[in-house]
């Protein structure tokens, strides 16, 4: 992992290459887009295919380019996006083979989507049922995406002003590469005495959380059943420091300057 940007760590992606691996799978990491111009360049070098988990980018860039640059991408509908359609999901491909398979792998295999329309006999592939449930829902998601360049510039604005309030505290802010057009879906913290100030700020009603709570996949409990000692958090040390660190604030778009100004006021008075 990237230290400053929660990111797949290019540098670290061909020792761990094996003659079963299939794809390189980088997530855009709390929407900083994931340096893959490298992991690109590594995946033609061993014949491997490039599959982006932009669920935590919708509306982010990498140099200039929406996410994902690459043949396919997915996201989900969920609290994790910027927008909320209600459930299921999206797979994103200029590929029309690879859009023929996911399509027949939304409902069963059946070559089409209308319930009642195909006998169990004509699943063409093994698949689950994966489909979204109501096209109300389908067509709230369709009109909210097109206003998703506004929540994007809105999210941006907010994280800035935030950020520039934070300066003089002792938390880390999100960090921006050069390359990378941050979204800002979350607006996570690196900070010192990090339990004790989420608890103080809690008290003080800022809704603040630790992101997929206090432990890698690695170390809880059913990995470890699964897995046993076979990762060991002593090859994580990036991973370790940050789950030590992490604290996601209150999404900067859903306040106004007093409340940006308010959280602020709280860390600082924590810190004093």
């Amino acid at each position: 992992m990237e230290e400053d940007i929660f990111n797949l760590d290019p540098e670290k992606i061909e020792e761990k290459i094996t003659d079963k691996t299939k794809i390189i799978f980088p997530l855009h990491s709390q929407s900083h887009p994931a340096d893959m111009d490298p992991i690109i360049e590594i995946a033609e070098k061993h014949d491997l295919k490039v599959y982006e988990n932009i669920v935590h980018a919708s509306g982010a860039k990498y140099k200039g380019k929406k996410v994902p640059i690459t043949e396919a991408g997915s996201t989900s509908f969920s609290v994790k996006c910027l927008w909320l359609p209600g459930g299921g999901g999206m797979v994103v491909t200029d590929d029309d083979e690879l859009a023929e398979a996911v399509s027949l792998r939304r409902y069963y295999g059946f070559p089409g989507l209308r319930l009642g329309s195909y006998s169990s006999s004509d699943a063409k592939v093994l698949a689950l049922d994966l489909q979204m449930y109501g096209g109300i829902m389908a067509a709230i998601g369709r009109i909210q995406l097109k206003s998703l360049q506004k929540y994007v510039d809105l999210q941006r604005k907010h994280s800035t002003i935030l950020t520039d309030l934070l300066e003089n505290t002792p938390v880390i802010t999100p960090f921006e590469m050069d390359y990378a057009y941050h979204s800002y879906l979350r607006y996570v913290i690196r900070a010192p005495k990090r339990d004790a100030l989420m608890e103080y700020l809690r008290k003080e009603g800022i809704g603040c959380s630790i992101l997929y709570g206090k432990l890698p996949i690695y170390s809880q409990e059913y990995s470890r059943k699964l897995y046993g000692d076979k990762y060991n958090p002593k090859d994580f040390p990036v991973t370790e420091k940050h789950k030590k660190e992490e604290l996601a604030l209150p999404e900067p778009r859903f306040r106004n300057q007093w409340e940006l100004e308010y959280i602020v006021k709280k860390i600082e008075e924590f810190y004093s």
